[in-house]
């Protein structure tokens, strides 16, 4: 029996959309697509497990420093060569550099977000809290301001 086989190159194949789900399913894997999609162009390893340190320590409530080392090993030996597995990224290890891979843009309608401005923020707030907060301001200029004029 003859038969043909055919193989596509890895930027031809399409992740499956299950697939695209287990891998964003973990935040530092979640973070590292984000930092790429936004950063288009290689990025030292030390510098990207800096970075997700930052994005994921907000979620954790915890300073981007006590985890950057554990976020820099399970980068290097979990999260990137997964990642490179399935050509989101491209990771050098020899450099230590990690680029966008040819599958990296499957993932935009799925993790990218952008950030919220300030007065998004503020828009979220408790009207309540707001309120609260300008009228102690504003309290607070007049006594300086009483303060001062004594002095």
């Amino acid at each position: 029996m003859n038969s043909i086989e055919t193989t596509a190159a890895p930027s031809d194949t399409v992740l499956a959309e299950n697939t695209v789900y287990q891998l964003i399913g973990n935040s530092r894997r979640r973070a590292v697509i984000n930092i790429l999609l936004s950063e288009n162009q290689p990025i030292a390893l030390s510098e990207l497990a800096r970075q997700t340190a930052e994005v994921t320590s907000e979620h954790e409530g915890i300073k981007p420093s006590d985890i950057y080392k554990s976020v820099y090993v399970s980068l290097q030996q979990n999260h990137l060569p997964k990642l490179d597995k399935h050509d989101v990224v491209v990771y050098d290890v020899d450099a230590g550099s990690v680029a966008p891979g040819p599958q990296l843009h499957r993932f935009v309608p799925y993790v990218r977000r952008q950030r919220a401005t300030t007065v998004d923020q503020l828009r979220r707030l408790d009207p309540t809290l707001v309120v609260a907060l300008v009228a102690l301001g504003v309290v607070l200029g007049l006594l300086l301001a009483f303060v001062v004029g004594l002095v």
